[in-house]
């Protein structure tokens, strides 16, 4: 069940009109039904799979408990069945066929279909037992509201990837009906719509072509299909976390922000902060924290005595890639990523200390323009290794850059979009642009459905005509319409 479709937009009014009438022990099994027909709605059979995983991972955090003793013993066991699974489903295949890359073998492939959100719901799933590792407290022996913590239908398939103590108590709750709350979700969901299928699958449509026929196009057309490819990840992921969080908003529910204006970000440090910011934080919870401090590498010799910062960069960015795709052009995207970090991390005090002595105001506005176009066009290089189906495909779009071979280039309009449908996903992203800049200037950390309730009924009215009238005319309802599958559904 998709999140731009009349079958979600019915479930979500549905739930939302039930929720509120039902005592607390219903509604958490009305919720629950629904997430597992929002989720049967793709492939029921892989229902059962999920429920597994639910089934693996909360029996684990109740041995833990119970069993103290043998809780690192659970906790490797259990982890390890759940991410057996996502092997199998996810990278399989992708290990036969490197293996018959690397060693010229014939090896067959398996008839494997990809669960939707299984990376994100095994994540969440083994996160809580190491939460409940840590700390016993937590653990949560009522089955339905644990089932119903991992496959919560607005956040199931895409994220964000909640922690335990965000959400388990929200659900021992009985949320009072707030027509605020309803209000400021219907905003986010109509805001996400717009994002989706106004911006982000029109981008699409040109990325596409473009990354396909990139031999006979001009330098010029390549990079801006980079750019756009930029926007499209970054619209079509926020427009689905919008969604999600709208969703929830509107049942009581508080789901933590997944992106935070990433393409101001003035390193790369900081756009990690802003981007995807449920998987950063998982993966610093989970894997780098641990491996810093705990510093495996001091049993292999006293020189390596310090936190090694680096090499958990590198780790988690290495796992990063993996997490994103079976495909080696996503290790790469990683790894640049985590080049990318290692260097901000080394010049970080050599930096701070050239600016105090030659008295350099860091937050002269040329100098953060300066450093914001820098971050972003080098996020846009690794985009190619993201986009592109190969590594062999991306090293072949870098070079036509620089060097078109092509006897004659097509014209930047020949690639599925018109010269007007180009001209107004350039006014789209600039007002993305534009309106991020102002609440970064203006609102700092405020959400914009808060920004907008704020304002006057007549300004609040044109909002939500405007967002309407672009979803119908410019959006699913309009000439030329191209739907694509939300980009994060593969993952």
């Amino acid at each position: 069940m998709r999140f731009n479709s009349f079958e979600y937009i019915f479930l979500l009014a549905a739930t939302v009109g039930i929720y509120y009438f039902l005592p607390l022990k219903l509604r958490r099994v009305m919720l629950l039904f629904g997430s597992f027909a929002f989720y049967a709605g793709w492939n029921a059979k892989y229902l059962l799979l999920m429920l597994a995983v639910i089934f693996v991972t909360y029996t684990a955090a109740i041995f833990i408990v119970k069993y103290e003793k043998y809780k690192k013993a659970i906790l490797l066991t259990s982890t390890v069945a759940v991410f057996l699974l996502l092997f199998y489903f996810k990278y399989l295949n992708f290990a036969i066929n490197s293996i018959n890359a690397v060693f010229n073998t014939q090896l067959n492939l398996l008839n494997i279909v990809l669960p939707v959100g299984i990376s994100f719901y095994i994540f969440q799933s083994v996160g809580y037992v190491i939460d409940v590792y840590r700390n016993s407290e937590i653990c949560e022996r009522n089955l339905i509201s644990y089932a119903l913590f991992i496959s919560f239908f607005p956040q199931l398939v895409a994220g964000p990837i909640e922690r335990s103590k965000n959400m388990l108590d929200q659900f021992k709750i009985k949320h009072k009906l707030d027509l605020e709350n309803i209000k400021n979700g219907r905003t986010l969901v109509l805001i996400g719509l717009v994002q989706k299928v106004v911006i982000a699958d029109r981008l699409a449509t040109f990325v596409t072509n473009v990354f396909d026929k990139y031999q006979q196009s001009s330098p010029f057309t390549l990079v801006v299909a980079v750019i756009f490819f930029a926007f499209q990840v970054y619209c079509d992921f926020n427009a689905y976390s919008m969604i999600a969080i709208g969703s929830a908003k509107m049942l009581g529910f508080k789901l933590m922000r997944n992106f935070n204006n990433p393409y101001l970000s003035r390193s790369f440090a900081e756009y990690w902060s802003r981007w995807h910011i449920s998987l950063s934080t998982w993966f610093q919870d989970y894997i780098f924290t641990p491996f810093v401090w705990s510093n495996p590498l001091k049993k292999i010799s006293p020189k390596f005595s310090k936190p090694p910062m680096r090499t958990g960069l590198l780790i988690v960015f290495l796992v990063s890639g993996f997490w994103h795709g079976a495909n080696w052009t996503y290790v790469i995207w990683g790894l640049i990523h985590a080049f990318y970090r290692i260097v901000g991390a080394t010049i970080a005090k050599p930096k701070k200390k050239f600016y105090k002595k030659h008295k350099i105001n860091r937050n002269n506005p040329l100098l953060i323009v300066s450093d914001v176009i820098i971050v972003f066009a080098l996020n846009c290089f690794t985009y190619i290794f993201f986009r592109a189906n190969t590594i062999t495909h991306a090293l072949g779009y870098i070079k036509c850059m620089f060097v078109n071979s092509a006897a004659e280039s097509l014209a930047i309009d020949a690639f599925g979009l018109g010269m007007g449908d180009i001209i107004l996903s350039v006014i789209l992203i600039s007002t993305i642009i534009v309106s991020q800049i102002v609440i970064e200037l203006n609102y700092k950390d405020k959400s914009i459905d808060k920004i907008i309730d704020e304002k006057n009924a007549f300004i609040q009215g044109v909002v939500y005509a405007g967002l309407f009238l672009a979803i119908v005319v410019l959006g699913q309802y309009g000439i030329n319409y191209v739907e694509n599958p939300f980009i994060y559904f593969q993952f």
